[in-house]
Order: structure tokens, then C-alpha cells, then sequence
């Protein structure tokens, strides 16, 4: 496989705080049932097994609404983060060397203002968003890109890969997977003649991912650099 996605565990050290009532109970109910488990196999058991296992479902599907809402919430405080990050004042010019989604080099000149998202994940050698988390993250962009500090500005969208895979492939995807965050962009109300996209493939990484690692570690680093950034451009 050319690239890997992350895996839950990684999206969750990612500080998606989890709802201390919810462990607790999910906690008990793994208890209970290793316990019944244990027991000796009668009806009364089985049924309580079967009860058990509902319940334990419906608390994981609970927690994981507890998470969500959770992470919501720090998208809410992280807006003006957003917004103060890419309207701060440029101080240098970036040329930004990359690929467009149909394949052509690009040379862009972009500034040193910009802030990366790599809560924006896709499916194994897709375009195709991984989970509902990406759009979430999206839209709050669009919210950001919208609000009266930046709505006349224009962004350059950055893909960024992990150092799995030929650089020329990983180069194609990052570019694709950039203007299908453009597109999204556009989609949440930005306007497109507001933003280019530019795919880096995995030129520049944010985590070094060719150091020894364990496992989790490295697929963590990778992850990391599976990301999109939203950069200022140069004011025409």
C-alpha cells in the first residue's frame, strides 16, 4: 500500500477529550462482562451476556457522541485561532513549488502566513474524505475564510503527504486532494476566485518520520504529515 491512514488511536491523541462518565461506565461494562464471561454457562448467563453486549454497543456508540461533541466544541474556540493566525501580517515571500490537480508543475508565490489541518484525512489513495471529523474541519475554515478579517483575502491550499510511496505519485495525490479542499471550500460559501490549490506531496513533512520508532509512534508522525494547510497569498 502507498500510503496508510491514520488510525483511531492517532485521531485521538489528537486531543479529542473523552467524557469522564462515559469511560466510567464503558469501564463497569467491560468488567461485568469479563466477569460473566468467566462464569459458568447457564441460560441466566447467557442472557445477561447478550444484555450486556447491547448495552456495552450502545455506551461505545455514546462515548463516541461524547467525543465528537467534544471536539465541536474546541473547533468553536479555535475560530479566531484560525482567523488571527491568516490575518496576521506577512513579513516574507514564499515561492510554494508543487504540482496542480491536473498534474502541471506550479510555482506560486504565496507568503509566510499559514496555518495546517491534519484533522483533514482521506481514504487509503482516495480523494475521498475518511470520516465526518474532515468536513467538520472544513467548514470551520470556510467560517473562518468568510469572517470580515479575511473575506478579502486569497488562499493557496496546500496537500501534504507522508514519506510512504514515489514522490512523483505522492506529488498527484496531495495536488488532487488539494482542490478537492478547494472545492469543499467553495461549496461552504468561499468564493473561488479566493483560493488556488497546490499539491507538495511529501517535500515537507512536520514530523520526521525516518527516525527509529515504534509503531505507534511512526504511524503518528505519518499522520501528522497527512495534512492540508491554507496559506495566504500575495495581495494583487
Amino acid at each position: 500500500m502507498i500510503e496508510v491512514i491514520a488510525h483511531n488511536a492517532s485521531r485521538k491523541a489528537g486531543g479529542l477529550p473523552i467524557a469522564g462518565s462515559s469511560v466510567r461506565k464503558t469501564r463497569h461494562f467491560r468488567s461485568s462482562l469479563v466477569n460473566i464471561m468467566k462464569a459458568p454457562s447457564s441460560p441466566s448467563n447467557i442472557v445477561s451476556l447478550l444484555l450486556l453486549s447491547i448495552v456495552f454497543a450502545i455506551a461505545g456508540n455514546a462515548e463516541a457522541l461524547a467525543q465528537r461533541e467534544s471536539f465541536d466544541a474546541s473547533l468553536g474556540n479555535t475560530l479566531e485561532v484560525i482567523i488571527a493566525k491568516l490575518a496576521s501580517e506577512p513579513t516574507a515571500v514564499i515561492p510554494r513549488r508543487g504540482t496542480d490537480s491536473t498534474g502541471i508543475a506550479r510555482e506560486i508565490r504565496a507568503t509566510d502566513i499559514s496555518t495546517h489541518f491534519d484533522s483533514i484525512q482521506f481514504r487509503l489513495d482516495s480523494t475521498v474524505y475518511s470520516d465526518v471529523l474532515s468536513e467538520q474541519t472544513i467548514a470551520r475554515i470556510a467560517q473562518a475564510l468568510r469572517s470580515p478579517k479575511l473575506k478579502a483575502k486569497s488562499f493557496l491550499i496546500e496537500g501534504h503527504t507522508c514519506d510512504l510511496g514515489p514522490e512523483s505519485y505522492n506529488l498527484k495525490l496531495s495536488a488532487r486532494r488539494a482542490e478537492v479542499v478547494k472545492r469543499s471550500l467553495v461549496r461552504f460559501g468561499v468564493d473561488p476566485g479566493r483560493l488556488r490549490a497546490l499539491g507538495l506531496g511529501k517535500s515537507e513533512p512536520l514530523k520526521a518520520a525516518n527516525v527509529p520508532k515504534t509503531p505507534q509512534e511512526l504511524e503518528t508522525a505519518r499522520a501528522k504529515n497527512r495534512r492540508v494547510a491554507v496559506r495566504l497569498l500575495l495581495s494583487h
